[in-house]
């Protein structure tokens, strides 16, 4: 173990840790150390005087010849360390940790979209009634935006769908980057978009839109120029929940018609559902 300078005892347990981790990495086999006071390896540690530690562990946590990580104990009494019934429970551990990973995996591959990367459909269903809902206990406002990429069938004939996905993927790209990281950005199929904005009022709703169309309208995309406008652009939909509706069916159709409008009045640009006044009512 390395040298370092007089330390908290707590401090120096931590550094008596990363340096046994990085002993079995380094190294990929158990470290141990039955009593620090007469293991040679030990002398002239600082961390280990300071720590108080008289025995130390460290084991690779390996599965298929691949280290997963490092279980370290230690205690303040030298000890006899049972390899053979640590290796068991090593192996068990790295058993766990490689299921856990997996399960993590498959359950971001349910609800994440193949080709952009970002939630699926399903997903963004799931999300918005639990953000009506959690609106419903604490009085905070939820906001949605639908986007759809103007002209896009034109764009695919043009060019073939593989340059079409990659305008999708870019364009999601720019949909995370200026949006909150507590906002959910999600493909709603195709070339639509959705993105919930809790905690969000209609104004500031209104910004994040318009700030969106803007990013999508600057950001250069190859062979746009053949466009009807010499851009990829969108046109957005805005709506507010509670003031634009009163449940998320409803949050959803409002805001889609706002989408068609922004596309009936030209498109590339936003448009805001008008306020109502209705009976709050969770979907």
């Amino acid at each position: 173990l390395g040298k370092s300078s007089k330390i908290s005892i707590a401090k120096a347990i931590s550094r008596v840790e990363n340096e046994v981790i990085d002993i079995v990495k380094q190294h990929e086999k158990p470290f141990v150390i039955s009593d620090t006071n007469k293991d040679r390896r030990t002398h002239g540690s600082y961390a280990i005087q300071n720590s108080k530690v008289a025995s130390v562990i460290g084991l690779p946590l390996t599965l298929d010849n691949k280290t997963l990580g490092v279980i370290v104990a230690y205690a303040d009494k030298p000890l006899q360390y049972n390899l053979k019934v640590l290796y068991i429970f090593a192996t068990q551990a790295a058993i766990a940790i490689s299921n856990a990973a997996l399960h993590s995996q498959w359950t971001q591959r349910a609800i994440t979209d193949g080709l952009t990367n970002i939630y699926n459909h399903r997903y963004f269903q799931e999300r918005l009634e639990k953000e009506i809902l959690r609106d419903e206990r604490h009085k905070h406002p939820v906001s949605l935006i639908i986007m759809d990429i103007d002209n896009f069938k034109k764009y695919n004939d043009t060019h073939g769908h593989p340059q079409g996905d990659e305008v999708l993927r870019r364009l999601c790209k720019i949909l995370k980057k200026t949006v909150r990281r507590t906002d959910i950005v999600a493909r709603y199929g195709g070339e639509e978009f959705v993105i919930i904005l809790p905690e969000t009022d209609r104004d500031n709703a209104l910004i994040v839109a318009e700030k969106l169309r803007q990013e999508i309208e600057k950001t250069p995309f190859p062979n746009e120029e053949t466009q009807p406008n010499g851009k990829i652009t969108v046109s957005v939909g805005v709506a507010t929940y509670p003031v634009d509706a009163n449940s998320k069916t409803n949050l959803i159709d409002v805001t889609d018609n706002a989408l068609y409008e922004a596309k009936d009045g030209g498109r590339n640009r936003v448009v805001q559902a008008k306020p109502q006044k209705l009976l709050r009512i969770v979907n």
